[in-house]
């Protein structure tokens, strides 16, 4: 569980992002329906598990 401190700055980030998405759908939303939702979640730091093949896939070798 995040401090409270910590929750308002997360709160602040998550406001910005979803104004940055609303501004980049702005021109469509103008011309047809369109529905947006953003939702924030905090990972785990420890339970938070990755795997990829990216770096190798993309290597110069």
């Amino acid at each position: 569980m995040a401090t409270a401190a910590a929750w308002k700055a997360a709160n602040r980030w998550a406001k910005c992002w979803f104004i940055l998405i609303k501004d980049h759908f702005a021109a469509l939303m103008a011309k047809r329906y369109l529905a947006l939702s953003f939702t924030m979640e905090e990972l785990d730091p420890v339970l938070n598990y990755k795997q990829n093949n990216v770096h190798a896939l993309f290597s110069k070798d």
